[in-house]
């Protein structure tokens, strides 16, 4: 953004502040006065938070004058109910929106600086949170999340709706540990929930515009309005534009990681008496070239210098661009000893040098990728306060839908174009029945259903090859190959009831149990195309054979119903194949399961602000479904994966509320990991998911602030974690589990498990670091070419560094009556760990540290403007590294952003 444009737009949003501040003045005065809070809104520092939701009975403050110096409440809903975070027996990072705002956080990529233990990993528009040795490692419709995503309660499945809408926030809790009683499927690793203000009954209006490099503008507004005394509405509007900050040195206009958001909500809260509704709608839309598929930028992968052939985890890197297709006629190695690669000193060609080796924030593709995803959701909370009790309702519908493409030879060469979609249509219901809190056995009930049609196609598009490359003088061009269509959908039926309770035995020492029963049905279906060119088009066989789900088409085929003899042992799909034997359609029997979790925990009340608790729960992660024809022969399906935690914590304030230290200890079981495994079917092998790992991991976590006088803050958070397997075996190797290396010395073949892994003068040589060996069924006469599985017992379980955490410092220097200036630094860091469960060299993260800061300028209590800068130190932080065969693809944080921020509030 050019200096005048920031000029221009900077001192329209000036004067259009003064001019609303001149224009309402007089109406202010006259406002009725606020009857109630928004949800989840930051109290006055020392206060005790007031609620007009009728979940809870708690009378409002009356002596929050006395306790103005100290550190402020917040109010959470951790356990369905609004409380303030400090009496809350969990472990719960709680992150008010006026510190989003502070901090410039419109979305979760910045929760592990304020979230201790939390690691933030992304590949294209799919988020994958992890915390306490949970990861969300399948996106696909066939699997679901770990970690639940909550916006006013509403859930979402789909964890790229996570950067959608994100506008306006009150409160934002992350819950750490399995929610599987309250919240209950897919809350395996803790919750993400997201409140968002809701309209009050006092006119407020305000804006925030940021703009900064990659020519950053967003700007956010939104105005509250009382119709009546019972009546608000709440209108809010978010536009978000940025250049790219990934560059295309061959394609400029190729970047990615750009950005073209816009969005929108209103609500309306009608409250009467004890009748209390709040409506909210929003849709959102968000454009641009988007963030690639999976990792966008390529950092090699491993060989073994003498045979030229990969050998996983070599201590031996080559960093060449290796996927299909792209050969450049270049020798990129010569072997040394006699290989499958050819004789002594044959010359391989193995890929194409990878355009700016060494900066991760430059990419050489041809392609321009896009991103169109929108997101239009409803949803109505009502509740009736009764006295003893409260009913409250929560009914929810999201419509997503997204669209991505990707170059995905990751080159200037042009072979081919990945492109996704997905569907999602969730419609939810929850009823809960509340007591009061002044009651001595405090409760909440509830039932729970959702319905989920999710939609997910992908398209592999050949091009006419077009190799480019820095050792070529001109391109090299050649034929295509076939192409690929892969449509999925998925039905969900998920049903639920629980309850849990809380039974004051004193006024200091309570017991809480609870319990959650869910019945789950899933059904899938999936169709395939091969899209055949020309000239390699099978003796008999259309160019496009295509079963399609929505609309079947004459002559191309009916999708199979599904099996007759469902519950029949060993019978779980049905499927259709063309003329050639290749699979075009599948159905499967539904998935259906029962599962029960459950909660029980003490605490004790040492003094008003001294809480120490215990407490034993267990979570869940849904079953999914295993794609293809093999899968639907022989695993169609996997069952959910279920953790038992075990937790016990303290929250505190000390010194005239001053300092706040909360601190938690954890111990968590996962049984039943959903984990890929090699199975035989045929005369191949097929990697598919199943439940056998087991893990474990245990840690400590802290969260501090110290306000040793007004003026200045300090905090920090901090989190120890020892996550590993305790039983991960049978796992295949992505790529080059092991090679054959000739040996004049080997005089008879080696035999292991009676199946021979290599002949006479040959010798074979394992990926160095893993216990392997060969697959069962595999090696022998008439039996599929050899595969081999390990062992990854004892490895680190992915995304789970053995410290990280966080500390700021902020002080607030008065220049006026009205007038401060507010200085702010943090400093986020982290210590090594593994990105993919292999553990493997290139697949790691080293220890990291980078350092924000800002200088805020007060006007008054309605302007101030912001300077900041994030990620200062300009380091390089890999959030991913995934395995799309040779070489490995790595995403990254951004890099240094800095800009101004006005703010406007009335």
């Amino acid at each position: 953004m050019s200096v005048r444009n920031f000029v221009s737009v900077a001192s329209t949003l000036a004067l259009v502040a003064a001019a609303q501040s001149f224009i309402v003045a007089p109406a202010v005065a006259q406002a009725a006065a606020p009857t109630g809070q928004a949800d989840g809104q930051v109290t006055a520092p020392g206060a005790v938070a007031a609620t007009a939701d009728p979940q809870s009975n708690a009378a409002p403050a009356t002596d929050a004058a006395a306790e103005q110096d100290g550190i402020g409440d917040i109010v959470v809903t951790a356990q369905r109910r609004e409380e303030n975070l400090q009496a809350v027996p969990l472990a719960i990072t709680a992150i008010s929106g006026d510190t989003l705002k502070a901090r410039g956080v419109v979305d979760m990529s910045r929760l592990s600086e304020f979230v201790p233990g939390f690691s933030f990993g992304q590949t294209g528009s799919d988020v994958r949170p992890a915390m306490r040795g949970v990861r969300t490692a399948n996106n696909g419709v066939t699997g679901d999340p770990t970690i639940g995503y909550f916006i006013d309660g509403i859930y979402q499945s789909r964890t790229s709706q996570a950067a959608l809408g994100f506008a306006d926030v009150a409160t934002l809790e992350v819950q750490r540990g399995p929610q599987g009683t309250l919240y209950g499927r897919n809350t395996f690793g803790g919750n993400i929930v997201v409140t968002t203000n809701a309209p009050t009954h006092e006119l407020d209006y305000g804006s925030t515009l940021t703009v900064g490099n990659y020519d950053k503008v967003r700007y956010e507004g939104y105005i509250n309005v009382p119709l009546s005394d019972s009546v608000a509405v709440r209108l809010v509007g978010v536009t978000d534009y940025a250049e790219g900050w990934v560059r295309n040195s061959y394609n400029p206009q190729a970047d990615l990681f750009d950005e073209n958001k816009q969005y929108v909500r209103g609500s309306v809260k009608w409250d009467t008496g004890g009748f209390s509704a709040t409506f909210r709608a929003d849709y959102a839309k968000q454009g641009g070239n988007g963030n690639s598929a999976f990792g966008y930028k390529q950092i090699g992968s491993y060989i073994d210098p003498g045979t030229c052939q990969i050998l996983f985890n070599s201590p031996n890197y080559i960093y060449l661009n290796e996927r299909a297709g792209n050969r450049d006629g270049v020798a990129d190695c010569r072997t040394t000893v006699a290989s499958p690669a050819g004789p002594v000193g044959t010359g391989v060609d193995l890929g194409i040098p990878i355009d700016n080796l060494g900066d991760e924030f430059t990419v050489s593709n041809d392609y321009k990728p896009f991103r169109n995803l929108y997101q239009a959701s409803t949803s109505l909370t009502a509740s009736y306060d009764f006295g003893p009790v409260a009913v409250k309702s929560i009914t929810g519908y999201v419509k997503y839908r997204g669209r991505r493409t990707t170059d995905s030879d990751f080159s200037a060469s042009s072979i081919a174009i990945d492109q996704a979609r997905t569907h999602t249509d969730t419609f939810s219901q929850e009823l809960q029945l509340l007591s009061s809190k002044s009651q001595r056995l405090e409760y909440v009930v509830g039932g729970f259903f959702l319905n989920d049609n999710l939609v997910n196609g992908f398209i592999n598009q050949q091009l006419p090859r077009v190799i480019r490359s820095s050792a070529l003088a001109a391109p090299i061009t050649g034929s295509q190959n076939n192409g690929t269509y892969q449509f999925e959908r998925v039905k969900v039926y998920s049903r639920a009831v629980y309850g849990q309770a809380t039974f004051h035995v004193t006024d200091a020492w309570s017991v809480t149990g609870g319990v959650r029963y869910t019945h789950e049905k899933k059904t899938y279906l999936n169709a395939t195309a091969f899209w055949y060119l020309p000239a390699t088009l099978p003796s008999g066989a259309n160019p496009l054979t295509l079963v399609t789900i929505d609309d079947p088409l004459p002559g191309r085929g009916v999708f199979p119903a599904r099996p007759d003899n469902c519950g029949t042992a060993g019978v779980t799909a049905a499927t259709i194949l063309n003329s050639l034997g290749q699979q075009v359609a599948s159905t499967y029997c539904p998935l259906e399961f029962s599962q029960t979790t459950w909660k029980a925990g003490t605490e004790y009340q040492i003094t008003d602000r001294n809480l120490v608790y215990a407490s034993v729960s267990t979570g869940f992660r849904s079953g999914g479904f295993n794609a293809g024809l093999a899968a639907a022969q022989s695993a169609p399906t996997f069952d959910p994966e279920k953790v038992t935690a075990y937790e016990i914590g303290s929250k505190n304030r000390f010194f005239d509320n001053t300092v706040q230290l909360n601190l938690s200890a954890f111990y968590n079981r996962y049984r039943d990991l959903q984990e890929s495994r090699q199975i035989i079917v045929g005369g191949t092998t097929l990697q598919t998911t199943f439940n056998a790992a087991r893990a474990r991991s245990y840690g400590l976590e802290a969260e501090a602030i110290w306000e040793p006088v007004p003026e200045l803050t300090l905090g920090g958070n901090l989190s120890l974690l020892n996550a590993k397997y305790t039983d991960f075996n049978n796992v295949p190797l992505p790529f080059g589990g092991s090679i054959l290396v000739s040996d004049a010395s080997v005089t008879a073949p080696t035999i292991v498990n009676g199946v021979t892994i290599a002949g006479i003068g040959q010798r074979r040589i394992i990926a160095p670091g893993y216990s392997c060996d060969p697959l069962t069924g595999t090696g022998g006469a008439g039996q599929p070419a050899l595969s081999f599985v390990c062992d990854l017992s004892g490895n680190n379980i992915p995304h789970s560094p053995k410290y990280s955490g966080s500390a700021y410092a902020s002080y607030k220097i008065a220049i006026g009556d009205e007038s401060a200036v507010i200085p702010f630094v943090a400093v986020a860091f982290a210590g090594h760990h593994d990105e993919q469960s292999f553990n493997d060299s290139l697949a790691r993260e080293e220890p990291w540290a980078k350092l924000d800061a800002s200088l805020t300028y007060e006007v008054n209590r309605q302007l101030s403007l912001v300077a900041f800068v994030d990620n200062i130190t300009n380091t390089k932080v890999q959030t991913l590294v995934s395995y799309g065969g040779t070489p490995l693809q790595a995403s990254y944080q951004p890099p240094r952003m800095y800009g101004l921020r006005l703010r406007f509030q009335r």
